[in-house]
């Protein structure tokens, strides 16, 4: 009984596997029999590692390659929940996600077993087995195994979030105090919707904590789909970073134009909650302050008006805009320029605002993608109007007192 189950499950992989094709989902060559009829092994591209023992393996990757990771794991999970027959595929997991390449890392998905394709006309999966999958790493809606349950791609969402915080926090667990926590409390855990917030050495919390909250809501229906979570801040690189910081400067002004300022004191209002009132100036570098001391704001003219006002995110925003683009001359007199304060490399004047400010990018995002937002993320032709391409209003909800 139990061969005939195996037996079934290889050839659901297998018909998977033939179906898709994507860089990050792991490719099939082919598969043998042992006897007629019956699957002995399908070929699979060799990896190198899985994806839990290749955190072992290293406890100092860098911010950039842990993300590149989340990102291809992210862009595989996308690629089965839009394919032409959707695919859910229901036991992600660290061992299920493997990992190509030594210094280009590539990570794919695998294990293709409990996989199910969503049919035409159909929104999930009606299953008599609801709780298949691996224990720690299912959803709420899994564990449950009410008989007949609808299985929707949100069950994936939902581990991708598991995943994403295990390769954040080395190897923790988002529901269990520690590593050796048993299963069953970890169960316990998620089906009381009691996570444990663990430190991220790499990451700031601002960074990731609001979106794994939304992903592991207890409501399927209310986590984000893989191709919103695609486009979260959490996968960007420096430069889209800076240049979303760019472009709420731009919209800014857009609105200035029309002396329009409701959404900037409500912005001001939101950060003024997180930061506890606190000046941003206290954060920057000493030469950093001494730049910003004799530095001023420019207006749209290029002209030199008032001082920045230190608890306005809106001046933050200002200030790094111009320290960038506008004409340090008047800074000190001239004593200082921008690659003397922020470096000359490339990116190295983004990465300096963005190391200091890690709230600044993901706050931003969550403020604007909220739906009283998107109406003046439309205006104008706003160089906004892309970063919410595809996301639903309030797809990302937050919370402002932080």
């Amino acid at each position: 009984m139990q061969e005939d189950s195996i037996e079934k499950e290889k050839w659901k992989e297998l018909d998977i596997l033939q179906e898709v094709e994507h860089p990050n989902i792991v490719r099939y060559f082919g598969f043998e029999f042992d006897e007629p009829k019956r699957l002995y092994a399908i070929i699979l591209e060799l990896a190198d590692t899985d994806l839990d023992k290749w955190l072992k393996q290293d406890s100092n990757k860098t911010k950039t390659l842990l993300k590149s990771v989340i990102v291809d794991i992210s862009r595989g999970l996308n690629a089965l929940h839009t394919w032409k027959t959707p695919i859910v595929h229901r036991d992600l997991k660290p061992s299920n996600i493997l990992i190509f390449g030594g210094t280009d890392v590539v990570a794919k998905l695998a294990d293709f077993g409990l996989s199910r394709i969503v049919l035409p006309n159909k929104t999930g999966i009606t299953t008599q087995n609801p709780g298949l999958g691996t224990s720690g790493w299912m959803s709420p809606e899994q564990i449950k195994g009410s008989d007949a349950l609808k299985l929707t791609p949100a069950v994936d969402v939902f581990s991708f979030g598991l995943v994403v915080n295990f390769i954040l926090t080395e190897r923790k667990h988002l529901y269990a105090k520690s590593q050796s926590e048993p299963d069953t409390m970890i169960l316990l855990n998620i089906l009381q919707d009691q996570r444990v917030w663990h430190e991220s050495p790499q990451f700031s919390h601002f960074e990731f904590e609001e979106l794994l909250k939304c992903v592991t809501n207890k409501d399927p229906n209310k986590r984000p789909r893989m191709q919103e979570i695609t486009r979260h801040p959490l996968m960007w690189d420096i430069e889209k970073s800076f240049q979303f910081i760019e472009a709420v400067r731009t919209s800014l002004y857009l609105e200035k134009d029309l002396h329009d300022f409701s959404w900037q004191i409500m912005l001001n209002d939101s950060f003024n909650k997180i930061w506890g009132g606190a000046a941003w100036d206290s954060r920057l570098c000493p030469i950093g302050k001494k730049y910003l001391d004799g530095a001023q704001r420019v207006d749209k003219d290029n002209k030199r008006s008032r001082k920045y006002g230190f608890i306005y995110v809106s001046d933050l925003i200002e200030f790094i805009y111009d320290s960038r683009y506008v004409s340090s001359s008047s800074a000190n007199n001239g004593e200082l320029n921008t690659s003397k304060v922020f470096g000359d490399q490339e990116l190295s004047h983004a990465k300096y605002f963005l190391e200091l400010f890690p709230e600044l990018v993901p706050r931003l995002f969550e403020f604007l993608q909220q739906e009283q937002f998107r109406e003046l993320v439309a205006k104008h032709s706003s160089p906004l109007e892309s970063y919410f391409k595809c996301i639903r209003p309030d797809a990302f909800t937050f919370n402002l007192e932080g």
